[in-house]
């Protein structure tokens, strides 16, 4: 089976919003995030255990880029992503999510 990732509905919501923000910013910067995102997510499915451990089982993967990391935790189908985190919001405010 291919591993794959799924997203929590906070997760989802925070990558649609990264996405408006920066095509706001410049024209193509949104699409941009999407791709380095989009690496983010098939490095992860690779190497699922190369994020660093933050919290418990949770862990952050920095994107690049961007200053933004994928908070997740590893699955037995892949990847669960709790967070598309601005690097620079309050810290923990994703805890409570699964």
């Amino acid at each position: 089976m291919t591993p794959y990732a799924t997203f929590n509905r906070f997760a989802k919501e925070e990558l649609e919003e990264a996405v408006l923000y920066y095509e706001r910013e410049a024209h193509g910067l949104g699409s941009a995030f999407v791709t380095t995102v989009e690496r983010g997510l098939q490095q992860l499915l690779r190497f699922p255990e190369s994020g660093r451990r933050i919290v418990g089982q949770i862990r952050a993967k920095p994107i690049g880029r961007f200053p933004y990391s994928i908070l997740y935790s590893v699955q037995p189908y892949g990847i669960r992503v709790l967070a598309v985190m601005n690097q620079r919001r309050r810290p923990l405010y994703w805890v409570a999510r699964e």
